[in-house]
């Protein structure tokens, strides 16, 4: 599948970036990107940067919806 195949060329930060523009549409990217670094911090969880936003996304943007 071309986009799958697309998706693993992308780089974390781009994979980040369409997290956050994804969030944005909902008018709530600062939210996100805020939570994930939240997350982020929290020693006890290890977690991927990437997983971090999707978490953070899925959480900020099902609670608004």
């Amino acid at each position: 599948n071309e986009a799958v195949e697309r998706k693993l060329q992308m780089s974390e930060e781009e994979q980040i970036e369409e997290i956050l523009e994804e969030a944005n549409a909902y008018n709530l990217r600062k939210e996100v990107e805020d939570h994930a670094n939240g997350i982020l911090q929290n020693d006890d969880i290890l977690i991927s940067k990437i997983d971090a936003y999707l978490m953070a996304y899925n959480e900020i943007v099902n609670d608004y919806d």
